[in-house]
């Protein structure tokens, strides 16, 4: 096996991983159990649910991209690998 498909493979799970963390845990908080704030400014209420929404957007974008990896349309950068590790933590 090269270690091109390896990469592709570790990459992909990675986003598979990622992508459905953040595509349930928006989920979660835009319908099933709806963040509230309690005397919060609405600039913050709005800051917060926009965030919520980019997260469901990355979590979609993830597994797209996954898919894409996966069957080879596209090869794995360093960069990838970087933005998959520094977006863990969002």
């Amino acid at each position: 096996m090269p270690a091109s498909n390896g990469k592709r493979r570790f990459l992909a799970v990675c986003y598979i991983v990622e992508g459905v963390l953040f595509f349930a845990y928006s989920l979660w908080r835009l319908v099933i159990n709806p963040l509230q704030f309690y005397r919060a400014p609405p600039a913050l209420e709005s800051a917060a649910k926009i965030f919520i929404l980019l997260m469901l957007i990355a979590g979609i974008f993830f597994i797209s991209r996954a898919l894409i990896l996966l069957k080879g349309a596209i090869k794995p950068s360093k960069s990838d690998l970087i933005k998959s590790i520094l977006s863990i933590f969002l």
